[in-house]
């Protein structure tokens, strides 16, 4: 099911899409309003949550923090068979953006970072990056197919890969901290253009 931000999504019609009572629908968009994806109003329901400047400028600060050390981190401690993992993502992301599929290309995309946050971070570290992405999900889709978008990510990423490799800690936080703030760039940028 594909919503749009602002969307109202009425308890009753998602019950019966699922065909299940109100009750886990209800409990089910309390989560989610948990995480920030929907918002309930109190006498008229429940809405897909909008996302604002200030919204991805937080959220991609909080990132940029957080990825910057995972980076580090994983460059310290990186074994061949995950390096071989995240090139493998890398060169997929690259087929698929050769092929014009740009959500399988950014998925790949969204692969190494993963890795990446499993590798060098913690639990509660992938749990919040993982919360704070479901945020910007939509979104991001309008971002991949901004011009150029995805060649750079594809870039950016396999210098963070060449820094991991070779383990060196500093210029992977470093190189991850500018993808991020470049992705955050590209997100405002969609935020702008899009009608979601």
């Amino acid at each position: 099911m594909e919503l749009k931000m602002g969307e109202p999504l009425v308890e009753e019609d998602l019950a019966e899409e699922y065909g299940v009572s109100r009750t886990p629908v209800r409990d089910a968009l309390r989560r989610l309003e948990h995480e920030g994806l929907v918002s309930i109003i109190p006498y008229k329901g429940s809405v897909v949550r909008e996302i604002t400047a200030e919204d991805i400028t937080e959220i991609y600060i909080i990132r940029q923090a957080l990825e910057s050390i995972c980076s580090k981190n994983t460059a310290a401690v990186i074994t061949d068979a995950n390096i071989e993992k995240l090139e493998s993502y890398w060169r997929e992301s690259m087929r698929f953006l050769k092929e014009g599929n740009y959500q399988m290309s950014s998925e790949y995309g969204d692969k190494i970072h993963h890795v990446i946050i499993s590798i060098g971070g913690s639990k509660r570290i992938f749990q919040i990056i993982n919360e704070l992405s479901a945020q910007t999900l939509q979104l991001g889709k309008v971002a991949a197919t901004l011009p150029g978008r995805l060649e750079k990510s594809n870039e950016e990423h396999h210098l963070i890969i060449n820094a991991i490799k070779a383990h060196d800690r500093e210029l992977a936080g470093k190189l991850m901290e500018e993808h991020i703030l470049s992705t955050r760039k590209d997100m405002l940028l969609a935020l702008k253009n899009s009608h979601l």
